[in-house]
């Protein structure tokens, strides 16, 4: 039998009937003419979609430290501001008058909503201030922090004229409360939902969330209008506007603003509008005149905290008629909210990271006992170091410096909240200066293990290290000498110093060093290799055991132990921004031939030190390749009369300072300060991209020494 044909259910399904007629057939192909027609269009449509690049994705992240170019952003506001520019940098550019058009369209129907936000930060500004005024006169009790106080008798008196104009200037309270219920009616705030008194006399800033319709309170009013100046004007006619009440108390906020008096207070009580409200309260006239109407640069200036996460979109001219699409999403809050950013990094492309340099001499409002500026330095380096973003492009604006400046200017001291500042100048360049170059080269809170810590080149670095605020452990084998170190170091320590008895001239000793650390620290950021040894003796009867295989075990065999033995802590420490550090002292002695000299007694040499040296820097070489896919940079410190160090000690006794300050282009030998220095920055962020180095620390010695250089002095 001969096989039957199969029969297709969907075939049979979609077949056209057999007692289709002509007219139907027609009909039919041409439905599926146009089906075809449609289906093709629809693949081309997904076809240039797939050749077309994808939007970058641009996280903007609000707080955090790294000074760079703005762009033309105005380096003054946060990151609501830096979207503000980004719409008005990204608008369509076309000839005049259509230009001005296009550019009221920008921020459109919200005219009318910043408007009343300009309202707003006028108004709680004068809550301020008048809530200051009503503390100084019922002698209220100050709040004090841990070392400074705010005392009665250092406050200026008021007049019964200020009190006058506090009085007239009740009715401010009325229209801040009418503000809030249109900006927020779910949340008002009232008159004592207040931050702690450690945050002084702030109100609790306004906040809000935006995926909430907040703009449409005050849109309402405006509805149906053109989003130019006749919107304003027809907000203006209603008698319940808020702009008329301010323009009936224009003049007593101007006078009340400019007092003298008033000034002194604000400035005494460390209440600073300047982070808020400064411009328009410099513009009272102008902002609470007839019919006002915000221009760009008053939204730019307006100052509304938003929570949660907007999405953004702009379409960036990257030349020559070429756009880019980019999708901006704006994350922020408060520390609480940081997991909800979690899945909006997710293949991103870039992050821009907004740390207000200002709020050096503030707190965060949910912890006051925590400084902004250390809060926002945290977080960033929290960023920097995360694996999953080892490929994003991450950019740092440091912004409010105009705050900054006058803060700096009215005699703030940043020593006071920055206590690393210590006694530098107090001035513009030099605060804003160290804090743009501190976060580049900050160790404050790495934890590093220096070996042979008890003395010399060990302890000038320990203590540059727990100056600087690192959590230092120094190892050696005296005890007594650990003891007498770490008194001398906390003396000027910030971080936390603690000693480890330790002997790393064998395996076994790298071993016991290495397991009583892992009991005190889950993880390394930077290691120093520091403990060495020397042996002078005569040519033909140099010591095998003491001359040769202890300084090697010392120098040499306990660098690749320690290394092996803590490689897992330092990756924990590192990523590929701010990776682990190995720091191995080396010597000068390394690339220098010469065995007898003022390092031993006449007749004698130093026959093992020199190739232990040499090794050592070959070895940083080999480990540097083997550590770098791990995170983990490898370089060597040759220095050379470094003093106190003891073999330093040794050539000052036996030739005289006169001696060796001779072979010095500089005049003078190695300073404690100039090891620490060169140590902190091979162990800070500022040095992230060197590995497999050797950078010796002589002077300029070598050339002088060779006569490669006259003995010229610098």
């Amino acid at each position: 039998m001969a096989p039957q044909p199969s029969r297709d259910p969907l075939s049979v399904l979609i077949a056209p009937s057999e007692t289709e007629t002509p007219e139907e057939r027609d009909r039919r192909v041409q439905r599926e003419e146009e089906a075809k027609h449609i289906s093709n269009a629809i693949d081309e449509e997904l076809n240039r979609e797939r050749k077309v690049p994808k939007p970058a994705k641009v996280n903007l992240v609000r707080f955090g430290l790294l000074l760079i170019d703005c762009l033309s952003l105005t380096i003054d506001k946060g990151k609501s501001t830096t979207l503000k520019n980004f719409q008005l940098m990204h608008s369509p550019k076309v000839p005049s008058p259509l230009h001005n058009f296009i550019q009221s369209l920008i921020f459109g129907r919200e005219r009318g909503s910043w408007r009343g936000v300009i309202y707003l930060n006028i108004v709680r500004s004068f809550h301020s201030i008048m809530d200051a005024m009503e503390r100084v006169y019922r002698n209220d009790p100050w709040p004090e922090d841990d070392s400074e106080g705010i005392y009665p008798s250092d406050l200026p008196i008021l007049t019964s004229d200020h009190l006058k104009i506090k009085r007239r200037l009740s009715p401010l309270l009325y229209v801040e409360q009418m503000l809030l219920s249109q900006i927020c009616p779910s949340s008002p705030v009232a008159d004592d939902d207040r931050i702690p008194d450690s945050a002084r006399f702030s109100l609790k800033e306004v906040a809000v969330n935006s995926t909430t319709q907040w703009k449409e309170g005050f849109s309402e009013q405006v509805k149906g209008q053109q989003p130019d100046s006749q919107s304003c004007i027809s907000v203006w006619d209603d008698p319940d506007d808020p702009g008329r009440l301010l323009h009936a108390c224009c003049d007593d906020m101007i006078r009340l603003w400019n007092d003298p008096i008033v000034q002194k207070l604000l400035f005494k009580l460390r209440i600073r509008l300047g982070d808020h409200a400064a411009f328009f309260l410099d513009s009272l006239e102008r902002v609470t005149a007839p019919k006002y109407f915000p221009t760009d640069d008053d939204i730019l200036r307006a100052r509304l905290k938003t929570l949660g996460v907007s999405e953004h979109r702009f379409r960036v001219n990257t030349g020559g008629g070429i756009g880019k699409d980019w999708r901006i999403y704006d994350v922020g809050g408060h520390r609480s909210k940081v997991t909800a950013w979690v899945p909006f990094f997710d293949d991103v492309d870039a992050i821009i990271f907004l740390a207000p340099i200002s709020a050096f001499d503030q707190t965060l409002e949910e912890d006051p006992k925590v400084n902004r500026l250390f809060d926002s330095f945290q977080l960033w380096s929290g960023l920097t170091s995360n694996e999953l973003l080892s490929r994003t492009n991450l950019i740092l604006f440091l912004n409010k410096f105009d705050i900054f400046r006058e803060k700096i200017e009215a005699g703030v001291p940043l020593a006071h909240y920055v206590t690393s500042y210590r006694d530098r100048p107090n001035d513009v360049e030099s605060t804003s200066d160290y804090l743009s170059i501190s976060s580049l080269f900050n160790v404050k809170d790495k934890i590093v293990l220096v070996t042979g810590g008890g003395s010399g080149i060990g302890k000038m670095m320990a203590a540059g290290f727990a100056q600087n605020g690192a959590n230092v452990y120094i190892a050696a084998r005296k005890e007594k000498q650990l003891q007498e170190a770490v008194v001398d170091i906390r003396k000027v320590a910030m971080g936390k110093v603690d000693y480890i008895v330790a002997n790393v001239g064998s395996k076994a000793g790298c071993d016991a060093l290495i397991q009583e650390f892992r009991k005190r620290e889950s993880k390394l950021h930077v290691l120093v290799n520091n403990s060495g040894i020397t042996w002078g003796g005569p040519f033909h009867d140099y010591p095998e055991e003491r001359g040769w295989d202890n300084v090697f075990n010392v120098n040499v065999k306990s660098i690749f132990y320690m290394t092996a033995g803590l490689t897992d802590l330092l990756a924990k420490g590192g990523g590929n921004r701010d990776p682990g550090r190995v720091i191995n002292i080396s010597s000068t002695a390394s690339v220098d031939p010469l065995c007898e000299g003022s390092l031993s007694d006449v007749g004698n040499g130093t026959w093992s030190y020199q190739p232990s040296k040499a090794a050592v820097n070959h070895l940083t070489s080999a480990l540097a390749l083997k550590l770098g896919p791990q995170h983990i940079t490898y370089v060597s410190l040759p220095p050379l009369d470094v003093f106190p160090s003891k073999m330093t000690a040794f050539g000052l006794k036996k030739s005289g300072e006169d001696a060796f300050n001779s072979n010095q282009p500089s005049g003078r030998f190695g300073r404690p300060e100039d090891v620490a220095g060169l140590a902190l920055f091979l162990a800070s962020p500022a040095s992230a991209h060197i590995t497999g180095t050797h950078t010796l620390l002589d002077g300029g010695a070598r050339y002088l020494r060779h006569f490669i250089a006259p003995a010229t002095k610098l």
